[in-house]
C-alpha cells in the first residue's frame, strides 16, 4: 500500500509540476555511477584565486583542528535526489552553542565550519537562486555582502565532485566572520565577509529556526 501511494504521488508531481519532472529527466545525466561519491578532502591551495584577502592555507589548518560532527544530505524531487551533503566541524565536535560564534564582546568565539560536498550537478546560477531562496525565508535582509556572495556562487562550477568550506567566526582572519572556500574539478576561489550579520544569517539557513530543512538542523546540532 505504501509503495502505491508513493507511486501516485510521484506521477502526481510529475505531471503537475514541470520543475519537478525537468529535474528527474536530468537524474540519469547528474547521478550516473555512485551518487554518495564525495571529493576528497581539501588540500592547501598554492595559488588561490581569491576574493577578498582570505587564504585557504589558513582555512585547511583551522579544519584540521577541528572535530568532525554529524553529517546530513541535502534532498529534491520529493526527496529522490541528493543534493549535496553538509558536514559539521567543530573545536568541541558540537554546534548547539553556534551562535555564540557571532558575539563580538566576550569569550572566545566558538567559531565552526560548514562543509558541502555535491552530489549534483547543480550549476552556480541555480546554487546562488537556492541561496537566494535560502536567505529571503530565513529572513536575512538583503545587503551588499548578501549580494557580493550570490555573485561569487553563479560563477562557480557547482557541479558533482565540488565542495564548498563555509568557515564561521572571527578567529581565522582578523576583520572577517566568514570564508567560504569553493573547490572544483579545475577551479578554486575564496570569498572573505566581514559583514557579521550576513554571515550569521548564511549559517542560519541551515542551523536557524526557519532552516531549508529542519532534518538538517536536528542532525547537525546533536
Amino acid at each position: 500500500m505504501n509503495s502505491l501511494k508513493v507511486f501516485f504521488i510521484f506521477l502526481s508531481l510529475w505531471f503537475l509540476n514541470p520543475s519537478f519532472s525537468q529535474e528527474v529527466r536530468e537524474l540519469s545525466q547528474n547521478l550516473e555511477g555512485d551518487s554518495s561519491l564525495l571529493r576528497p578532502p581539501m588540500d592547501p591551495l598554492s595559488n588561490p584565486v581569491r576574493i577578498g584577502n582570505g587564504d585557504g592555507v589558513l582555512v585547511v589548518q583551522a579544519k584540521k583542528a577541528m572535530i568532525p560532527g554529524e553529517c546530513a544530505y541535502r534532498k529534491k524531487v520529493a526527496g529522490l535526489v541528493k543534493v549535496y551533503q553538509i558536514c559539521a566541524h567543530s573545536k568541541i565536535g558540537s554546534l548547539k552553542a553556534w551562535e555564540t560564534a557571532f558575539v563580538v564582546d566576550g569569550d572566545k568565539p566558538a567559531d565552526f565550519m560548514l562543509s558541502l560536498d555535491f552530489t549534483y550537478n547543480v550549476g552556480g546560477d541555480r546554487a546562488a537562486s537556492s541561496f537566494e531562496e535560502a536567505l529571503k525565508n530565513a529572513g536575512v535582509p538583503s545587503s551588499a555582502a548578501s549580494t557580493s556572495f550570490l555573485n561569487f556562487v553563479k560563477q562557480l562550477p557547482v557541479e558533482k565532485g565540488s565542495g564548498l568550506e563555509l568557515y564561521f567566526g572571527s578567529n581565522l582572519q582578523p576583520g572577517a566572520w566568514l570564508v567560504a572556500r569553493f573547490e572544483g574539478k579545475d577551479l578554486s576561489k575564496e570569498f572573505v565577509v566581514e559583514e557579521l550579520e550576513f554571515a550569521k544569517g548564511l549559517s542560519s539557513i541551515w542551523l536557524g529556526e526557519k532552516s531549508i530543512d529542519d532534518r538538517i538542523r536536528q542532525t547537525l546540532l546533536k
